[in-house]
């Protein structure tokens, strides 16, 4: 059997089809068939919490994973036989960065800042403080912004910032400085001895951006926003690790597009799985 692989993908409009471009026929179906390989092990990667993320692969008939990040990469759990099992070493990582207290004294300094709008309770988290904020094609200056108030309080953390460009709506998490998709990512990858070359993600949005941009090689799909692109190809300049990221554009008589882009994306690192790929 050829070695581990660890397929990693963001859900909405990433392997979801629920953006406004067109998802190829059959796609999902050839995706579903590439990860029932024995060697192939499946990780969703979401903003959305665990019944969310339930409820979205049994109305999309999504193959069941093997792991879950979910809530932006503040939970990683394991899935063996459809029981979720919540990844402890995870909690006691992060716990590490953010003491009890940590969280509510940064929300102490973020009160009263326009345009933050704090989201529902039960959209918060022991590892997340989660706001709504304008759609911005470029969060940078508000980022920066929120980084003066943040800094003096000597509590580390990390920004995400990111879009939904169907709900014209703008999302802005504070995490613990490992806390986001990249940090779960690598922390399962790391743990459970992953060789480096044989992990992908696939994502699309701001949230995305971290592990977009990073050594880990991924792919960005081709319905993802033309400010995403700019924001993941600049960032990766920056890291020297445009090597390590493909553009979907359309290949394989596909469009690259949701799972089009994800299948793209394997092909363009590992060509053995072109077969599985392939329309004809």
């Amino acid at each position: 059997m050829a070695p581990r692989f660890l397929l990693c993908t963001d859900l909405d409009r990433t392997l979801l089809p629920n953006g406004p471009e067109a998802e190829t026929p059959g796609v999902r179906q050839r995706f579903a068939a590439l990860v029932n390989l024995p060697e192939i092990i499946l990780a969703y990667v979401s903003g959305r919490d665990r019944d969310k993320m339930e409820q979205v692969v049994a109305e999309y008939a999504l193959p069941r994973p093997d792991w879950a990040i979910t809530d932006v990469g503040a939970t990683l759990w394991n899935i063996d036989e459809g029981a979720w099992k919540r990844d402890r070493g995870w909690e006691t990582h992060l716990a590490g960065q953010w003491h009890p207290g940590d969280r509510e004294s940064l929300a102490r300094r973020l009160e009263g800042i326009t345009p933050l709008e704090l989201q529902e309770e039960n959209r918060q988290g022991r590892f997340k403080l989660s706001y709504y904020i304008p759609p911005l094609a470029d969060p940078e200056p508000l980022l920066t912004t929120l980084r003066e108030r943040l800094d003096p309080v000597g509590i580390g953390y990390h920004l995400i910032a990111s879009t939904d460009e169907v709900l014209q709506l703008g999302f802005l998490d504070v995490m613990p400085p490992d806390g986001s998709k990249h940090g779960a990512v690598e922390f399962l990858r790391t743990r459970e001895r992953f060789d480096p070359d044989r992990v992908l993600f696939a994502g699309d949005s701001g949230n995305d951006l971290d592990l977009l941009a990073s050594p880990i090689p991924a792919v960005l799909v081709a319905n993802a926003e033309a400010s995403v692109r700019h924001r993941v190809v600049t960032k990766a300049r920056s890291n020297n690790t445009l090597s390590a990221l493909c553009l979907a554009s359309g290949r394989f008589g596909m469009n690259g597009c949701y799972a089009a882009g994800i299948l793209e994306g394997l092909a363009h690192f590992h060509p053995e799985y072109i077969p599985w790929i392939t329309t004809e």
